[in-house]
């Protein structure tokens, strides 16, 4: 009696204060699991990722945990690659004037789009620390995008500046008029970054183009998505979407 053999690999992204990690196996993108960097150590890394096959990761923390990964996995001859934000690649078009300065989540981001909804005009919306808008068109051009400070920012940078304005509840049900101070606030976290998404579509029509779709990801993805699709905007929330551009930088296992 023959077994299939299993083919797992591993998908990494780096954050300044946390790490993500997903298993790919058999092709099969599995759940997230989220480990804080303090904890990362090459004898954590062989508790958890030694059956591997092969590694991919993107990192904006510091060079040190890239460095320790790397060695860690040379030395456990594990094949292991750090995605970086390319000129171009996989019929993506990267838009910055300086490659390099396209953050690489970002990047990812635009291609895990691309690759899941291929010849389709769309913004791309990760609403995490910060909150990032790109333009994709469906020749695979990226166009550009915007950056704001994320919604928790929002909600609480006008409180650390001002004595008279403060508020603790940032979770809206819906979008209205506040009429107390800290619904004032939390409002106007979430308007001002659906605002910022819907000038992102009207700008992309006066370019010409009729957006099909718009994905977003991050930790306010989903809400955002919601409500933008209570104002009959096409959207999708895609939380694996970096790791899905992440992977397809996989080599396929036969």
């Amino acid at each position: 009696m023959s077994h299939k053999s299993i083919a797992k690999q591993l998908l990494i992204d780096i954050g300044n204060t946390r790490t993500k990690y997903c298993f790919v196996i058999n092709g099969e993108l599995q759940p997230v699991s989220y480990c804080d960097n303090q904890g990362l150590s090459a004898q954590w890394f062989s508790q958890h990722w030694l059956d591997v096959e092969q590694i991919v990761f993107a990192s904006v923390a510091q060079q040190g945990f890239s460095s320790l990964l790397t060695q860690w996995a040379e030395q456990n001859r594990i094949p292991c690659l750090q995605v970086t934000s390319p000129v171009q690649a996989f019929g993506v078009v990267n838009g910055y004037d300086n490659h390099r300065q396209l953050g690489v989540d970002r990047w990812l981001a635009v291609l895990g789009a691309h690759k899941r909804f291929p010849n389709q005009n769309c913004i791309i919306v990760d609403a995490g620390t910060a909150t990032t808008i790109d333009y994709l068109d469906r020749a695979g051009q990226h166009q550009g995008g915007w950056i704001l400070a994320g919604i928790e920012t929002l909600f609480t940078s006008i409180q650390a500046n001002t004595a008279n304005v403060q508020g603790e509840q940032l979770d809206i049900e819906k979008l209205a008029f506040g009429q107390n101070t800290n619904d004032n606030l939390a409002q106007a976290a979430w308007a001002s970054t659906l605002g910022l998404i819907q000038q992102a579509i009207q700008l992309a029509e006066q370019q010409g183009a009729s957006i099909d779709q718009v994905f977003l990801t991050g930790g306010n993805g989903q809400q955002l998505a919601e409500m933008l699709a209570a104002q009959h905007i096409p959207t999708s929330y895609l939380p694996l979407l970096v790791f899905e551009g992440l992977s397809c930088y996989l080599t396929d296992s036969e």
